[in-house]
């Protein structure tokens, strides 16, 4: 039912897009669903009911929709808090793969603007092969991508 609604909201996003897919923000398709599912594993950490379907998902989601020239919705823009979840880490070690660059910011910022919290600056696709592709280091509920400073 969950992943249901969740593809039914996919489908539908097309038609409700200002923007291409890789200027929209994900939050805007989806809404606040990633750091729901997060404060649902915190309240309920021996039931992940919500956030496991959402990651299996989203894989799916990018292994359907390739990269193409047209942006689709697996070009969706996911912000920093976001892509930490997503990749089951904290938020220090997502920006330390944004500066190592593992994660590649989609957006131009100037010389003196910094990465923000709330906007979409990764891509989902991208989010989603990281989390897929690398091997990371379990230690307690956090996973460890990059080894320590």
């Amino acid at each position: 039912m969950f992943t249901q609604e969740l593809e039914q909201q996919a489908a539908l996003s097309g038609g409700k897009l200002v923007c291409d897919y890789n200027k929209t923000s994900f939050h805007d398709v989806f809404g606040n669903i990633v750091g729901i599912s997060r404060l649902l594993l915190k309240a309920y950490p021996e039931s992940d009911f919500v956030l496991t379907p959402l990651e299996n998902f989203l894989a799916r989601l990018v292994d359907q929709n390739p990269q193409s020239r047209v942006p689709n919705v697996a070009d969706l823009l996911i912000s920093m808090p976001e892509a930490a979840i997503l990749l089951s880490t904290s938020y220090e070690q997502a920006y330390r793969l944004y500066e190592e660059g593992y994660l590649r910011c989609a957006v131009k910022f100037k010389s003196h603007e910094k990465l923000v919290n709330g906007i979409g600056v990764f891509y989902l696709r991208e989010i989603m092969e990281l989390r897929q592709s690398r091997m990371p280091v379990e230690t307690n509920s956090y996973n460890n991508y990059l080894p320590a400073w």
